[in-house]
């Protein structure tokens, strides 16, 4: 009897995470754009360029060193046997995101001629670069994060972390 409540129940889990997935998204999307309205007002031109270049630079930038870490990590979090194993594949994926964030803002900082002075009419200061690291680097655990929550069935936690993160 319990294994025919739980699959009659599962269509309406289902639905419900769905629901839920859903509407954090719709939410950080409106979210995003009424922010847009805040930093036409507050933000001079010359400032919202170069923030543009920043989260420019910086999706480029979280391409090539986030290695796809996150789905790595479901991959290995599925395979994990016990509680030992799981912490050990989460410490593994910290370790590997702090490593690539250190060896990235290193060959940001060094290739900077090569790699943003092309495409900017002026040089970009070095505070600018460090924020464009930060920037970069952040997503990655979070996108760990919301993997994990993905991979637990946690879709109000999720909802909750893709709102608050807006």
């Amino acid at each position: 009897m319990n294994l025919e409540s739980e699959q009659a129940s599962s269509p309406v889990k289902y639905w419900l995470n769905s629901m839920i997935y859903i509407g954090a998204t719709i939410i950080e999307k409106s979210l995003s754009f009424f922010m847009l309205l805040f930093y036409t007002d507050y933000i001079t031109t010359e400032e919202l360029g170069i923030a543009t270049v920043i989260l420019s630079i910086s999706t480029i930038y979280e391409l090539i060193f986030r290695f796809s870490v996150d789905e790595a990590f479901a991959r290995f979090w599925f395979d994990a046997k016990n509680k030992d194993d799981k912490s050990k594949i989460l410490f593994g994926t910290a370790a590997i995101m702090v490593m690539a964030g250190v060896i990235g803002l290193v060959l940001l900082l060094l290739l900077n001629k090569i790699l943003i002075v092309p495409f900017l009419s002026t040089k970009l200061p070095y505070k600018y670069i460090l924020l464009c690291a930060l920037v970069s680097i952040q997503p990655i655990p979070y996108n760990v994060l919301l993997k994990k929550l993905r991979i637990e069935e946690r879709a109000k936690a999720y909802g909750a972390c893709v709102i608050v993160a807006s």
